[in-house]
């Protein structure tokens, strides 16, 4: 009688080991794969104990601590979005002031040289522009909206360079509904006018190209001008706090990045003498 009794004593102290064991193991183990995947950055994860124990207490605490970071990720996301909005929202701000410092020196310039004609026709068109400008509330614009505005700017233009002027646009058809930041490529065709033909007495042809390949929109604008000299090159896009960086290009460099990723942005090449490329 007595073997019998010792081999049920040990297999139900077996069974109540294991069962013991089982109760404090499982949930570790639900604890351990719950912050693996925590780390892996899924902060949905609940544990949900119902038990009473130290390891109830523990749970509700990882529960709790999950939803806190939950929350203050949340907030960070938030903040992050608030200051992108602002950011842009400055960028773009910052564009009209810039276009429309440019266009009343061409009309006081005009203005000395008695042409009362054309700072008429030129007060005329820039209003015409900023109404289009101002009119859009929006920070993002389609491609089409886009190059209406610049071939606006470029009128203007024509009333200091004449006929020597000249415009040409081969945009792809199905990039014009295409949404861009507003203000894209009017500063660079402006940046070509007012620094790439300054003192340029012969044709000056400004070209702009648009095409899509991988997912991004590509757009391209050549200039006849002067070029950049090798030295200002590299640092043409840099921003200085002083202000004394270029301004047009400049921020044309950061809203690309701030709308679209690391890879969007100005690609520059120059010769001086054989003009400008800005893609």
């Amino acid at each position: 009688a007595f073997l019998p009794g010792l081999a049920i004593i040990t297999l139900l102290s077996a069974i109540i080991s294991r069962f013991l064991a089982k109760t404090i193991s499982d949930p570790i183990r639900v604890m351990i794969e719950s912050m693996k995947k925590i780390q892996d950055g899924d902060m949905t994860v609940r544990l949900h104990f119902t038990r009473n124990d130290e390891l109830g207490q523990l749970g509700t605490s990882c529960d709790s601590m999950t939803e806190t970071i939950s929350e203050l990720m949340e907030t960070i996301d938030e903040e992050k979005h608030s200051l992108w909005v602002a950011e842009t929202r400055s960028l773009s701000l910052q564009m009209n002031p810039h276009f429309l410092y440019n266009t009343l020196d061409l009309i006081k310039w005009n203005a000395k040289l008695g042409k009362e004609k054309e700072v008429v026709d030129i007060t005329v068109m820039l209003g015409k522009v900023l109404r289009r400008i101002m009119n859009t509330k929006t920070d993002l614009v389609d491609t089409g909206y886009e190059l209406e505005i610049m071939q606006a700017f470029v009128g203007i233009q024509k009333k200091h360079f004449g006929e020597r002027l000249s415009l040409d646009i081969d945009v792809e058809e199905d990039l014009l509904d295409e949404k861009i930041p507003k203000l894209t490529i009017q500063p660079i065709v402006e940046n070509a006018i007012v620094h790439g033909f300054s003192g340029k007495s012969d044709l000056c042809s400004i070209r702009i190209t648009g095409r899509r390949a991988e997912d991004y929109l590509f757009f391209q604008v050549t200039d006849n001008g002067v070029g950049i000299p090798p030295d200002t090159l590299p640092h043409i896009l840099e921003f200085r706090q002083d202000g004394t960086h270029n301004i047009g290009l400049n921020n044309v460099q950061r809203r690309a990045r701030l709308f679209g990723d690391t890879n969007c942005g100005l690609v520059i090449k120059s010769q001086p003498g054989n003009g400008t490329t800005v893609t």
